[in-house]
This record gives C-alpha cells, structure tokens and sequence, in this order.
C-alpha cells in the first residue's frame, strides 16, 4: 500500500496499483462538480477551524476568546456598537455582552455619544491596544497564513475571500 498526500489529505492506494490521478483545477471545479464543491466547502471549513484555533491560543493569555479578541480589534477601528455586531455576525445582544467582557478587564471604556445620548460609544483603552498589539505578534509568529502560503498566494487568497464573503 502506498500512501499519497494531496492538498493535505492523506490518501492510501492499495500496493501494485495505479497511482490515482491528481484532480486538477479543470475537473475538481468544473460547474456543476459536486464533489469538486464539496471538497472546497470543507476545505474552507477545515481552514476557518485551524485559524480559530491559532487566534484562540493566541488570545489566551490576554484572558480573551476568539470572539472577544476580534471584537477588540474591531473596535479599534470603529467604535459604533452595530458595525461589530454585522463583523462578528451577532446580534446587538451578544454584542453587549462581549464589550461588558471587555470593560471588565480594562480593555474597552463606555461613554455617552455627544452626538445622541441614547447611544453609548465604546472605545479601546491603552490596555486594549496593548493586548491588540500583542495578539498580532503571537499571531504573526503561529498562523498557519504566514509559513504555508507565499505572499502571492495570500493574495490571490484575499481577493478570493473577500469576493466570497462579500454580502453585497
């Protein structure tokens, strides 16, 4: 038996047989391929799975989630508490209660909108941005984004990604 690996996967061949042949771009993404699909959509599950699990260690010791890492560097670049929740794609609800996570632990600070007092602005404390920052170096040094892929695949990567999760 021989054992050949293909885009990750691990695939054995029973000895004295003909190696199986690749699947190329043609025949795995051909319209109408449902396996070729298939296989994209759990690659893109797997892939989203070994990322979290990366930003998860990574968030760790700041005492954090995923989740409320994220969040925190959302907030870094927009402080409207209905832009994080269409980022994170939560309701208003879980929103609330992941910034109260986060003021707790000195990294987010509430205030009033001097613009509607029915609103409350959340903005990153210096802690936050500190705990922002060092997030992205652990990142930096474990994601599998930087080793795996060459810069110009993590750019052919981006394009492909951002037309997927495109709402528009």
């Amino acid at each position: 038996m021989s054992v050949v690996a293909y885009r990750g996967a691990v695939v054995a061949e029973p000895a004295g047989s003909e190696p199986a042949a690749v699947p190329t771009r043609a025949t795995t993404a051909a319209a109408g391929d449902l396996d070729g699909l298939r296989e994209i959509g759990e690659l893109l599950l797997l892939a989203a799975e070994q990322v979290g699990a990366v930003v998860e260690r990574a968030a760790v010791p700041e005492r954090l989630t995923a989740t409320e890492a994220r969040a925190l560097r959302y907030l870094c670049e927009s402080a409207m508490q209905r832009d994080l929740a269409v980022r994170l794609g939560c309701d208003s609800s879980r929103v609330t209660a992941i910034i109260d996570r986060l003021v707790s632990r000195g990294y987010v600070r509430r205030k009033v909108s001097p613009h509607d007092r029915r609103y409350r602005i959340a903005t990153v404390t210096p802690e936050g941005h500190a705990a922002v920052a060092r997030i992205g170096e652990r990142l930096a040094t474990t994601s599998p984004l930087i080793g795996r892929l060459s810069p110009e695949e993590r750019d052919v990567l981006a394009v492909a990604l951002r037309r997927l999760t495109d709402p528009g």
